[in-house]
């Protein structure tokens, strides 16, 4: 097999290792999902920490946050402080972007 052809298919292989990794569950924090570009774009916040800090509740664990998330108050102060109706919905359009760059990467030669 000659040296490029032989270059091509390893970085197909690699690429699809890389594909095949993002396969099964992830975990992600608020700070990937919620970049300051996603916040800045779709609230008046800088960032998902000023985000909850104006909130008239205090997150002071992932806990609190989970426990929060759950209720009717906090998507309705998703509505209030985005064009987003609830939690759920702001949140399937942070990963939408997360994911796309995920793939990118996996995608890259």
């Amino acid at each position: 097999m000659n040296r490029s052809l032989k270059k091509f298919s390893d970085d197909l292989r690699k690429m699809g290792d890389r594909i095949q990794a993002l396969e099964g569950e992830h975990t992600f924090t608020h700070d990937e999902l919620f970049t300051p570009e996603f916040m800045s774009e779709h609230t008046s916040f800088e960032s998902f920490d000023a985000f909850l800090e104006h909130s008239p509740w205090d997150v002071e664990s992932d806990d609190d946050f989970e426990r929060l998330s759950e209720t009717s108050e906090f998507d309705a102060y998703v509505n209030e402080s985005s064009p987003f109706s609830s939690w759920e919905e702001m949140l399937e359009a942070a990963i939408h972007p997360h994911m796309k760059r995920m793939v990118d990467d996996a995608l890259k030669l």
